[in-house]
């Protein structure tokens, strides 16, 4: 008669381990599903200009980033967040410090149209432009194409 050998290849603990990552992994992939975080609105569309309406934030899906505004007539047209932190939260945005950090046009000198000679990119006005001051050197990103992927950029 035929010898034959079981063995498991995993131990039962191991198999736990197993299960418990595979339910961890459809948790996070599940809190991305909330119906807030699957809207395409911008602050255009739905806020108001002056800075005297409900503060609130929401999510786009399009840009995959939460945003600001102001609810003039308390309406409140679509589902939204009180604080950043819960739409950041909610909808699994991963911020990079490097694309908050403020600077403005006088700070750094950022390299003009054919120059080369970039020490980092920033994340400046929607864009991932060079910057060409020695000051800026280890402050941003190494590349405009890690700064374009971090800050959720689309390259022209």
């Amino acid at each position: 008669r035929p010898r034959t050998h079981t063995f498991s290849v995993l131990s039962r603990r191991e198999e736990k381990m197993i299960l418990y990552l595979l339910a961890l992994n459809l948790f996070v992939a599940a809190m991305g599903d909330d119906s807030r975080c699957q809207q395409s609105f911008d602050n255009e569309d739905i806020g108001c200009k002056i800075e005297d309406g409900d503060s609130h934030w929401a999510y786009n899906s399009n840009t995959q980033k939460c945003f600001h505004y102001y609810d003039c007539d308390g309406q409140k047209r679509v589902p939204d967040f009180d604080t950043s932190e819960e739409c950041q939260r909610t909808c699994n945005v991963v911020v990079d410090q490097r694309c908050q950090k403020f600077f403005g046009p006088d700070d750094y000198d950022l390299c003009q149209k054919g120059q080369t000679s970039a020490v980092g990119y920033a994340y400046y006005g929607g864009e991932c432009p060079g910057i060409c001051d020695d000051n800026a050197r280890g402050e941003f990103f190494d590349t405009q194409q890690e700064c374009q992927k971090a800050c959720k950029v689309s390259s022209k």
